[in-house]
């Protein structure tokens, strides 16, 4: 593997070598998704007003034989923002980040115990239900805008307990 400069071109390289595995199979909707996003919001490493200094990849995490799978996070200096990507978005899942992916995060990242969390929903369609819970749990969310993202940071509340 040639020398990758940083996580985005890993992340190529990894879409890149599952593509050439199964080279007759086409790519999901959420595959697409998920590259959109993750192309977006690598180029403007943005989410609303807020800045970050890089993307990290989570994808699948393990710790002590439990395991998790996480979307893309965004990091600087105060926050972590974790992005969780859905072609179509339903209530249940953003009720599986509330429930399931949220109380865990400090747990597989202790690294970033001493940053705020802020959980962001990213969407192409999303349920009114999904919409309303998302605003109702102060998640921000992301959907597309052309080939850029559109961020409603109108509800955001940080995750509880994750003041430094």
């Amino acid at each position: 593997m040639a020398a990758m400069n940083n996580a985005h071109d890993v992340q190529r390289y990894r879409i890149a070598e599952k593509r050439s595995e199964f080279e007759d199979v086409e790519p999901t909707q959420e595959d697409i998704t998920r590259e959109f996003f993750y192309e977006a919001l690598c180029e403007e490493q943005r989410i609303g007003a807020l800045e970050f200094d890089y993307i990290y990849s989570a994808d699948m995490v393990s710790r002590r034989g439990r395991s998790a799978r996480y979307g893309p996070l965004l990091i600087n200096s105060e926050i972590v923002a974790v992005v969780e990507i859905k072609h179509h978005l339903h209530r249940r899942d953003v009720e599986h980040v509330h429930k399931t992916l949220a109380p865990k995060f400090r747990y597989f990242f202790r690294e970033w115990a001493d940053r705020k969390l802020l959980f962001v929903m990213a969407y192409i369609t999303a349920s009114p239900e999904a919409l309303a819970a998302a605003r109702e749990y102060g998640y921000a969310t992301l959907s597309p805008d052309g080939q850029k993202v559109r961020a409603d940071m109108r509800c955001v509340r940080y995750a509880p307990g994750s003041e430094p």
